[in-house]
């Protein structure tokens, strides 16, 4: 049966109008040729898009340790290998950029030793304190171990030369940034313990509204707001789960549908009222952040102005958030120029910087690999 279905399909297929121009074709060393060039391309805008994340996050992570419940201790840089770019361009890695397994500086963190001293991106880390790196990965797990102490003796290579540099380790917050490069949807978010920004997110953006996201996105970090929403919704879910079973019915999801609108557009607000502050602190343009969603509002369409009553809200319409921005920046502006601390005003006692709970996201993971995985 399926020998006659085959041959019936040739026959048609056969039969179909086609083509009636004599189309060239490219030789297969020219195609080969114009693949190594396109990937190059590729991997040249994700190195590009990382070091963009990197270089804007990093003083929001820098100037708010204090505030972070989750903070490790920095160098001022950070080191990559053919290994940490996706699979397909490792290939053309060591052609179009001369990244091979040496651990390569792809980003140093504005405002640190490093950056003073005159690291750059290009710079190969052949040693620290003495002991040879043999790659990124291996550098890394040192780098954190070599933490303990105040600072570290870190050897480099650049065109040739060999240098040195001592180092002091300053705190950070230890929310991991992740590119995703090949999301061309506008989003940002984070689990509580990354922060997640696609690759259409850093094209919709310029710098100073990135950082505002990053602010932002710190913010619900900081106010453990990932860890209230599981907390929260953890009786929704075991209640409505038994009376779904019970009766059939879809109380789950009415209750968390409730749940949403009613605590996910406050918590949308406080981080952008704390986020602000966040960016204040770094230095960054806090008029950024209420331009940006006026952006928004002309992206997304009059959804995002008017909100339909029969949908679920996450977040509050961009109206409110644009003129809450607003008055938020007024607020900074009046606190630096009297010259308060650049701290969100609170309505209930709050520690920042300290854990919420028993709960495990506070808790720094050694996501590094061990062993054998060092000599990738």
């Amino acid at each position: 049966m399926l020998r006659v279905f085959a041959v019936c399909t040739a026959v048609i297929l056969a039969g179909c109008a086609g083509p009636v121009t004599d189309v060239p074709s490219a030789p297969y060393s020219s195609l080969q040729a114009e693949i190594s060039h396109e990937t190059g391309d590729i991997l040249e805008k994700y190195v590009a898009g990382r070091q963009r994340l990197l270089n804007i996050g990093a003083p929001l992570m820098l100037q708010n340790a204090a505030l972070c419940p989750r903070r490790a201790l920095t160098a001022g840089f950070i080191v990559h290998s053919d290994f940490d770019v996706p699979a397909p361009l490792r290939d053309v890695a060591r052609t179009r950029l001369n990244l091979g397994a040496d651990a390569t500086v792809l980003s140093v963190f504005q405002g640190t030793t490093a950056h003073a001293d005159g690291l750059v991106p290009g710079d190969v880390l052949l040693t620290i304190n003495g002991k040879r790196i043999r790659n990124a990965a291996d550098a890394r797990a040192r780098i954190k171990k070599a933490a303990h102490a105040s600072s570290a003796q870190f050897g480099f290579l650049r065109a040739g030369r060999a240098f040195t540099l001592t180092l002091p380790f300053v705190p950070i917050c230890d929310y991991k940034l992740v590119y995703l490069e090949s999301d061309r949807t506008l989003n940002a978010w984070t689990d509580g313990k990354q922060i997640f920004v696609t690759q259409g997110m850093l094209d919709f953006t310029n710098d100073r509204e990135l950082a505002a996201v990053l602010g932002h996105e710190l913010a619900h970090n900081i106010m453990h707001h990932h860890i209230k929403n599981t907390i929260n919704t953890a009786p929704i879910i075991l209640g409505g789960g038994i009376i779904d079973g019970m009766v059939g019915t879809n109380a789950t999801e009415i209750m968390m549908n409730a749940y949403t609108n009613i605590w996910s557009p406050r918590f949308e607000r406080e981080a952008d009222y704390v986020g602000l502050y966040l960016l204040a602190r770094a230095g960054g343009d806090i008029n950024a952040a209420a331009l940006f969603w006026r952006r928004i509002a002309a992206e997304n369409g009059i959804t995002a102005v008017v909100q339909p009553e029969a949908m679920v809200h996450t977040h509050p319409a961009t109206p409110e958030r644009f003129g809450a921005l607003a008055e938020t920046a007024r607020e900074i502006k009046a606190k630096t120029k009297a010259g308060a601390p650049l701290m969100p005003n609170l309505r209930d006692q709050w520690n920042f910087g300290q854990r919420y709970s028993w709960w495990s996201d506070d808790r720094t993971d050694d996501d590094e690999p061990e062993g054998d995985d060092l000599n990738h």
